[in-house]
């Protein structure tokens, strides 16, 4: 049997890569040593090599039969253009590929008048406003820092990858045309696909299933977060419909209690008033008495 090759794209993509591989029964203990040097990794057992290269060299080394397989972002595979068989969807590394500027370029595009478009994909976005949107542009072909073009007046708009749109943002831009969504693709030699046919298409149809058995239990979690989120929602606003009752029986118990209170200070105080009335009413009475008794003494 011989070996089976993979080209992975260096980064977060290739370990990504390597976890759903792992997942499938393919594992490299060689590519967990942070320390190695080696560029390629070799699993004896299972008869495949793995080697990490640059993600625009990808499709090259698997069209021309130096890897039977690869695994790069489909951007890459778009701007390449090479001949390989793109065979599986891996669902990482979302994200799209806009047509972004400031919003008085939509009106631009929308005029279809000449306009100039910067961008790391230049074939990408040729085929884009010369095949589907059929606009006359000049491409400017840029290696960093897009967003910079049309602020200092290179280019009206950008064709370049968004994925959460901040860095647009903080920059005075917007996303104004999506293009196509991208991902990590799996892609396969042309030959290698007939002569190790049935290694690779054993190879493709596990991975279907892992990605459809993770897809799964990504929407389960989902699920589960969301009626976990719906149940706190449930809890909280049972606390405060308890807490806003308790308040209001102990604003109303304070209430009671003061209008009691009141009741009773304005009953203690009427009480001493009436008490005092009769008193200043007695000795009224008697002064009046003492007084006409002493005029009558007097009188006589």
């Amino acid at each position: 049997m011989r070996y089976l090759t993979f080209a992975l794209a260096k980064g977060r993509l290739a370990n990504r890569t390597l976890e759903i591989l792992e997942q499938i029964g393919y594992t490299c203990e060689e590519m967990k040593d942070p320390k190695s040097r080696k560029l390629i990794f070799t699993n004896e057992d299972q008869k495949i090599k793995i080697f990490l290269s640059k993600a625009n060299d990808v499709p090259t080394y698997v069209e021309y039969g130096a890897a039977d397989i690869g695994v790069v972002g489909k951007d890459t595979i778009l701007e390449e253009g090479r001949k390989l068989y793109e065979v599986i969807d891996l669902g990482i590394g979302k994200c799209r590929m806009c047509v972004a500027g400031p919003v008085k370029a939509k009106e631009l595009l929308e005029n279809g008048g000449l306009i100039r478009v910067a961008t790391k994909y230049p074939n990408i976005a040729k085929n884009y406003f010369y095949n589907k949107k059929h606009q006359t542009v000049e491409i400017i072909k840029l290696n960093g820092s897009i967003e910079l073009a049309p602020i200092v007046g290179l280019s009206e708009v950008i064709v370049d990858i968004v994925e959460t749109g901040s860095t647009l943002r903080e920059n005075g831009l917007e996303v104004l045309e999506e293009i196509c969504p991208l991902s990590a693709r799996m892609v396969v030699n042309q030959v290698s696909m007939k002569m190790e046919n049935e290694r690779i298409t054993k190879l493709i149809n596990d991975l279907r299933e892992v990605l459809s058995n993770n897809n799964k239990d990504n929407k389960d979690y989902k699920d589960n977060k969301n009626n976990k989120d719906n149940k706190d929602n449930k809890d909280y606003k049972d606390n405060k419909d308890y807490k806003d009752y308790k308040d209001y029986k102990d604003y109303k118990d304070y209430k009671d209690n003061k209008n009691n209170k009141d009741n009773k200070d304005y009953k203690d105080n009427k009480d001493y008033k009436d008490n005092k009335d009769n008193k200043d009413n007695k000795d009224y009475k008697d002064y009046k008495d003492n007084k006409d008794n002493k005029d009558d003494n007097n009188k006589e």
